[in-house]
């Protein structure tokens, strides 16, 4: 009965603001790879950027589709959203999939809010040294829908992932290689109860959670996690490590034993063949 309300709500409410949105927004309209930077891969003929609506920018940025797929390759930079006005990233939503592939991915706005179905799962790719940042990051749960968690944040080769403040997780973060999540505020971990949300922890990778709030202990909550199976290292095989600082925590994972890790390399080959 809950859903049904929800999907209700929802759907009275896009449709009261239908007109607003397709004068203000700024939708992907590819259907199929392409670049984040071309003007024709958007509903308004322009990249999304930092202006406001009516001066080309519009207000938020919606990117979504099973087929979609938006690239910021080497080098390119994709930048927007504004801070004074309403601004939201709408992505990458219902199976999209947003590959930053030693780029720089920057939205200047409030929050950005993937999410998915079970069988369209939505994914965040930050490879080859990118850089992914975003302001609120409510992935796969959020305080206004929380029924589409299947929404992944994968972080490989050295790059970098920043959200400046919160972080809602239904869905699920995997950092590899090097990798750097950083969160500016705290976790609200499954905070829906989603049975999706998990962590996971690789190579020498590291999350930080820089948060604080009266009543909450980001050390404290971290070893829940860990003991409810949702902050784990190596794919479970590992032992993550937490170690407070002085804003908050770091997240980072002990190499398993030889013999395990003879057993991940295999399956490593079988990842890295799905991410081809």
């Amino acid at each position: 009965m809950k859903t049904t309300w929800k999907l209700v709500f929802c759907t009275l409410i896009l449709a009261l603001t239908a007109v607003v949105w397709a004068d203000e927004h700024n939708f992907w309209i590819q259907g199929n790879q392409g670049s984040w930077n071309n003007p024709a891969n958007w509903s308004r003929g322009v990249v999304p950027d930092t202006l406001p609506a009516g001066d080309g920018g519009g207000k938020c940025v919606g990117f979504a589709g099973s087929t979609s797929v938006a690239n910021v390759g080497v080098g390119e930079l994709a930048e927007f959203g504004n801070g004074a006005i309403w601004s939201d990233f709408w992505g990458p939503e219902w199976g999209a999939t947003l590959n930053i592939n030693g780029g720089t991915f920057i939205h200047r706005g409030f929050v950005a809010a993937p999410i998915g179905a079970a069988d369209a799962p939505s994914n965040v790719n930050v490879s080859n040294g990118g850089y992914f940042e975003v302001g609120e990051l409510a992935l796969g749960d959020n305080w206004w829908f929380w029924d589409a968690p299947y929404a992944n944040l994968n972080v490989y080769d050295t790059s970098t992932a920043r959200a400046r403040g919160w972080m809602w997780l239904g869905g699920r973060v995997n950092l590899y290689d090097n990798a750097v999540l950083t969160i500016g505020g705290l976790v609200n971990m499954a905070a829906h109860g989603s049975p999706y949300a998990r962590i996971d922890i690789w190579n020498n990778a590291m999350m930080l959670i820089q948060g604080s709030a009266a009543g909450r202990d980001p050390y404290q909550e971290a070893l829940s996690w860990i003991a409810s199976g949702q902050l784990v290292a190596f794919g479970g095989a590992g032992q993550v490590l937490v170690s407070q600082t002085p804003n908050g925590v770091q997240i980072t994972a002990m190499i398993p034993e030889p013999a395990t890790m003879l057993l991940l390399g295999l399956g490593g080959l079988t990842m890295l063949r799905k991410r081809g």
